[in-house]
């Protein structure tokens, strides 16, 4: 029996043995030791964790990029108008013609005086939100109720008694971490406080922004305050985040080092072609410097009568060499016996071909198109403009449906029908209001093909009228309102155009308007 044991043991021994260096190389290149991977640092940390660790440093550089480089401001730049355009307007659907007109125009007069600040339009909040989100990982923005007297930025009553207020991520107070709030049971993760159920109960904010310019002349500026999260829409990329992960991080921060690096190689490069192309002359050989050539280089002209250089005429380095300033366009007339050189200075070579792959991968960082970031059209055709725009429309719809209109949209929309509702400005329906935020969408490459295909759509019954023009990004109802309202006006001063579906068709023949049954005039041949 022993022996049997001894024998197992050992052809186990060796079966190990064989097997493991197969093993080793089946097993993944990503999980090994190699040296190769060794200098691959990683965290197990969780998404909340590693994002609070850095997410005030990478807002800081990010905000540094978009100030003062050109390709980070056109991601940010680009990426907000993509996402916001003209504006995402609601559409109020109650199933009353009269109710949805009401919360139209009480809408309407909301979003023109809800920015007390600066006095814009709920719509350049949006711009400035997205703009906001991309650039520093999350925007806040706070709801404000008023009184029924107070005024908007331009000293007018408010039609509605509600105004926003957009704070940047660094109001919330992440230094309140980890503590158990006791009345709710639950811990408070980097300002944001969560109840025993894991869901938020509010944010702790700063009363003013904690390096503001202004003076912090109200008791308590630097001290935190609880804000129920009713009021407030913290807006921030969490399809782009971990599960679990509350705080967004900055939509550049995969490019921000590549930016830098970037930035420093194109000053570099243009330094070295300006010294090129100002092609400095250089001076040598030839006899020994006489007494006038000396003193007109600028070297010392002897002895004073205390044993000191006299001092020197021209420009000197700091060791007291005579130097010149070469200007371009500069033209020396050598003096007898010297030789004129133009020196050949070192060159950059493939310095388009590194810019565009820079580009590219900083693109890719931004989710968009080479194209649309850098302007560059010249190796660019119809088919590949297409389906970088198509990936890119994508991107954006995505993005717009899971993000903006949930968490910036949505929770303004319920602030503003609850307002209305408290303040009496409507008489509510039985059925619930259903709001429908509608964007229009940028134009495609080719704008007809588009126009041809949303009608195909439409007379094959693929699409409805009204989801055309929701993606035009205007309310079906109004549309259909101001085009029954030009067709009477066109009819009343018998305006006749080939722009008129009614009277032409699209091939610009006359559309028949006769009766049904009744015969078409005989006309002879």
């Amino acid at each position: 029996m022993a022996d049997f044991k001894t024998r197992a043991a050992h052809f186990l021994r060796r079966t190990a043995q064989s097997l493991s260096p197969s093993l080793s190389r089946r097993s993944y290149e990503a999980a090994s030791q190699s040296p190769r991977m060794m200098g691959l640092r990683a965290s197990h940390a969780d998404g909340n964790s590693e994002a609070l660790s850095g997410v005030a440093t990478m807002r800081d550089r990010s905000r540094k990029m978009e100030r003062d480089q050109a390709f980070a401001k056109k991601a940010i730049r680009q990426f907000a108008l993509d996402q916001v355009g003209e504006g995402i307007r609601p559409q109020f659907v109650t199933g009353a013609d009269k109710t949805e007109r009401i919360l139209s125009e009480l809408w309407d007069s909301f979003a023109e005086q809800c920015d007390p600040l600066n006095g814009g339009t709920f719509y350049g909040l949006q711009f400035q939100g997205v703009a906001a989100l991309a650039r520093d990982g999350g925007v806040l923005n706070r709801k404000r109720p008023r009184r029924l007297t107070d005024t908007d930025f331009w000293g007018r009553r408010l039609a509605v008694p509600l105004q926003l207020q957009m704070l940047e991520m660094d109001h919330l107070d992440t230094s309140k971490d980890g503590t158990v709030a006791a009345s709710q049971g639950g811990v408070i993760v980097g300002g944001i406080e969560l109840d025993a159920a894991g869901r938020r109960s509010g944010y702790w904010l700063y009363r003013q922004h904690p390096a503001s310019v202004l003076p912090f002349q109200r008791p308590g500026a630097l001290n935190s305050v609880f804000v129920p999260y009713t009021e407030i829409a913290h807006t921030f990329c969490y399809n782009e985040s971990r599960p679990g992960q509350i705080i967004g991080a900055p939509w550049l921060h995969a490019a921000i080092t590549r930016l830098y690096d970037f930035d420093g190689w194109v000053d570099a490069t243009m330094h070295l072609r300006r010294q090129t192309a100002s092609a400095p002359i250089l001076i040598s050989g030839g006899d020994a410097w006489d007494e006038e050539e000396r003193l007109a280089a600028g070297f010392p002209q002897g002895k004073d009568e205390y044993g000191n250089d006299i001092p020197q005429r021209g420009a000197v380095d700091n060791r007291g060499y005579p130097v010149e300033t070469w200007q371009p366009g500069l033209a020396i007339i050598a003096p007898p016996g010297r030789k004129i050189e133009v020196p050949t200075l070192p060159t950059v070579p493939g310095h388009e071909e590194t810019t565009r792959v820079t580009l590219r991968e900083i693109a890719a960082a931004a989710g968009m198109s080479y194209e649309a970031l850098s302007n560059d059209l010249s190796g660019s055709n119809y088919v590949s403009l297409r389906l970088g725009r198509i990936e890119r429309r994508q991107l954006n719809d995505a993005f717009r449906e899971q993000v903006t209109i949930p968490l910036f949209c949505k929770p303004t929309g319920h602030w503003f029908l609850d307002t209305v509702q408290l303040a009496g400005l409507y008489r509510p329906t039985r059925d619930p209001v259903k709001t429908f935020w509608i964007a229009k969408q940028a134009e495609d490459v080719d704008e007809l093909l588009r126009v041809k295909i949303i009608a195909a759509k439409i007379r094959n019954n693929l699409m409805s009228w009204d989801e055309a023009v929701i993606g035009e990004g205007c309310d079906p109802e109004q549309l259909a309102q101001e085009i029954k309202r030009s067709n009477e006006r066109r009819d009343t001063y018998s305006i006749v155009g080939d722009c008129d579906a009614r009277q032409m068709t699209a091939a610009g023949q006359p559309v028949n308007t006769k009766p049904a049954g009744q015969k078409p005039p005989i006309t002879k041949s």
